[in-house]
């Protein structure tokens, strides 16, 4: 009884957190942003592996010092987020989708070793900086009695979303190759997210 009841209790938190989100699109449309190009970014290092053999053809210490140019991103871009304080997010979430969609092509064209982990660096930073906009505006524009609902399902959207790029861009890659499928994500996700930006104007307002 106890264990159907838990089930009940988590099953009505999650229909309460899907019913505020619809009645806030431009909530929606901030996580939806986070999980498409964010989502389609994550590959980059999930695929890491692959593309330092295949693109890059380096051995494992060159795999060290891409995973390490893109950490090094993710640190600056932890700054960065801190840096940016109060004002405009809603603005700054939508461009740092757009940069981080262009950052994702440009890596699978980087020419060598140098370029790609300029180019990580750069996106290591915009993407934290996208996860950290997205659930710094979801949780400031939520409502109290709901927030707990609303982050369960932001949390379980940001991990899913994660996983399914990587499946579905490796999937890609194989019959077209890693940098094809690196550049259609980039492409993806820019288009997402200027689609985004013109459906919902009021998500780059948020603040």
């Amino acid at each position: 009884i106890g264990q159907d009841k838990e089930k009940h209790s988590f099953g009505m938190a999650l229909s309460e957190g899907f019913k505020t989100l619809w009645k806030q699109p431009t909530i929606l449309g901030v996580i939806a942003l986070m999980a498409v190009a964010g989502g389609l970014a994550y590959p980059v290092f999930g695929l890491m592996p692959a593309y330092a053999e295949e693109v890059m053809q380096v051995d494992a210490v060159g795999l060290g010092i891409l995973l390490a140019a893109g950490a090094f991103g993710s640190v600056l871009g932890t700054f960065g987020s801190a840096k940016l304080g109060i004002g405009q997010r809603g603005r700054n979430l939508v461009l740092a989708a757009a940069a981080l969609s262009f950052l994702v092509m440009a890596f699978a064209w980087a020419p060598n070793m140098w370029a790609a982990c300029l180019i990580l660096v750069a996106l290591g930073f915009m993407l934290l900086l996208l996860q950290s906009l997205a659930i710094t505006l979801v949780q400031l524009n939520t409502p109290d009695r709901v927030r707990g609902r609303v982050m369960s399902i932001y949390s379980m959207l940001h991990a899913g979303a994660d996983t399914g790029g990587n499946l579905v861009i490796g999937t890609i890659a194989v019959p077209l190759g890693l940098v094809t499928a690196l550049t259609l994500a980039g492409a993806v996700a820019l288009l997402f997210s200027l689609g985004l930006n013109r459906v919902l104007p009021q998500v780059r307002r948020l603040d």
